[in-house]
Formats: structure tokens, C-alpha cells, sequence
């Protein structure tokens, strides 16, 4: 064999070995607090047979009953930890009001959906379909960061009249757009974007700046629909929403998650005024 080729076979061992060398240290680092490393530790176990399927060793009987070990450890530890941080977010989620249900990776509160990622230690958060925020994986973060939403969703100032005016107004822009006649259906989405521009103060107005901008996202239009929707007042105007079809829910832009309760709801495709 050639000299190059047996250079080239000893550097691939020599790094090998120091990839190893680097896992087992961290990996002892880490053990010092297992529990709260445990995702850590998977991965690095994970590395490490990896390294070892194509190392040149005789021998491998103890690195193989080295990791059938740690694997079943790592294991034990991972379990440990999701109860823990579970019971640990539902204190937390119980203290400003919300119930929790497990269905891992999710944790469902009310309309919220938190999905858990254990390895990348973060949490992304819906409020039904629609994403709200990525946090750490903290539960404190978590609850904190509902309980904030929570309050700007339902505290801004609304007035059930004065919104079905827009509404109406808006949903007439549409018909106006398509040429569609009183009363016909217009694409729910479309309303929401006549919508936003209607519910501008006069400032935008005058000076269309972001900084003048007022927020009104898609969870917004979803929660004002369903203050609305079975108002007497609604009723009496004649406002229906339409269930969008199963193959149009596969387009987000096209349909709108509005709750049926506190826990539920139902996409949209299409809302109308039938007594416009």
C-alpha cells in the first residue's frame, strides 16, 4: 500500500478519535446536570455510535454496552423531565385560568396550542392554526407569553354595532370589486383586508406610514367574528359565515379559524350580509 493511502487511513482514525474524545468530555459536562441536559445527552449518544460504526476497533464491546446503557438512562431522564416541566406548565397555566390538556408534542390551552420541541428547547404557540410566537422552554416564558396575548386580543375597545357597520361596509367593498349582486357571498379574507384599511384612524390616513398602521391580524378579524356571529344584532342583518370546504382548508389564505367556543372552532371560506 502506499505511503499517501496509510497516511490518509491513519489522519481519518486520528480524527475520529479525537471526535470521540471531544463527545465523551462533553458528554461527561453534561451529566453533571442530566436531567435538564437530557435532549443533549440523546444527541450526543446518537454522534457516538455513529463515529463508532466506521471506527476501526477489534473490540467495540464496551462502547456498544456503554451506550445500551446510557441509552436506556437517557431515556428514563427524558420521561422524567416532559412530567416534570408538564406539571410545572400546568401550575403555571392554571394560576391565570386555563385548563391543559396533553397530547404530546402538544399541549392544548383552550383556543392555544403549544408545541413542544425538547430538543431545541423552544415552544412554538398558536391560537388555534394560526402561529402566535416562538419562546424558550420555559414554563413561566410560556404562560407569560398567553396570559400577555390573551390581553391584547381581548382587551381592545369594541362595540358591537360600530363593528358590524364596518363589517358591512367592508363586505360591500368586496361585492363592489367582483361585481357580485346584495347578499351574495364574498371571500371571507377579502374582507379582512377592506376591513383593516377601514378600521385605519385618520392618521394613516392622512400619512400611510407603518408607524401609523393599526394592527388588525387574522386571529383579531377570527375573534371580533366570534363575538359577533350570534348576536342578535348579526341575526337581525342577516350575517353568515360559510364552512369552507375540506380541499380550500388545505389554502390558509383562503379560509379563517373562528371559535365555536372557548376550546373549538370551524374554518371559513365565505361570509355574507343576507339582508344587505
Amino acid at each position: 500500500m502506499e505511503t499517501r493511502l496509510l497516511k490518509e487511513k491513519i489522519s481519518k482514525i486520528y480524527r475520529q478519535s479525537t471526535s470521540l474524545f471531544k463527545l465523551f468530555s462533553k458528554y461527561q459536562n453534561l451529566e453533571k446536570e442530566q436531567e435538564k441536559n437530557c435532549f443533549l445527552l440523546e444527541d450526543i449518544i446518537l454522534d457516538i455510535e455513529k463515529i463508532l460504526k466506521d471506527f476501526p476497533l477489534s473490540d467495540k464491546s464496551d462502547f456498544e454496552n456503554w451506550i445500551k446503557e446510557q441509552k436506556v438512562k437517557v431515556e428514563k431522564l427524558k420521561e422524567d423531565f416532559k412530567f416534570d416541566f408538564g406539571n410545572q406548565l400546568e401550575r403555571e397555566l392554571s394560576s391565570k385560568g386555563f385548563d391543559i390538556e396533553w397530547k404530546y408534542p402538544y399541549i392544548y390551552a383552550g383556543l392555544y396550542k403549544i408545541q413542544l420541541d425538547f430538543g431545541k428547547k423552544s415552544a412554538n404557540i398558536y391560537w388555534g392554526p394560526e402561529f402566535v410566537k416562538k419562546v424558550r422552554l420555559l414554563p413561566s416564558e410560556i404562560a407569560k407569553e398567553i396570559e400577555n396575548f390573551e390581553k391584547k386580543l381581548k382587551n381592545r375597545p369594541f362595540e358591537t354595532d360600530s363593528y358590524l357597520n364596518l363589517l358591512e361596509k367592508a363586505y360591500k367593498r368586496v361585492l363592489e370589486n367582483h361585481n357580485y349582486l346584495p347578499g351574495e357571498k364574498a371571500p371571507i379574507i377579502e374582507v379582512l383586508i377592506e376591513l383593516t384599511f377601514l378600521l385605519q384612524d385618520k392618521k394613516f390616513r392622512e400619512n400611510p406610514t407603518k408607524s401609523n398602521f393599526k394592527e388588525y391580524n387574522r386571529i383579531f378579524f377570527a375573534y371580533d367574528l366570534y363575538r359577533i356571529k350570534n348576536s342578535q344584532e348579526a341575526k337581525a342583518r342577516g350575517l353568515t359565515l360559510y364552512i369552507a370546504t375540506f380541499d380550500s382548508t388545505k389554502f390558509k389564505g383562503k379560509v379563517l379559524f373562528v371559535p365555536d367556543n372557548e376550546k373549538e372552532g370551524t374554518r371559513y371560506a365565505y361570509l355574507a350580509f343576507e339582508k344587505a
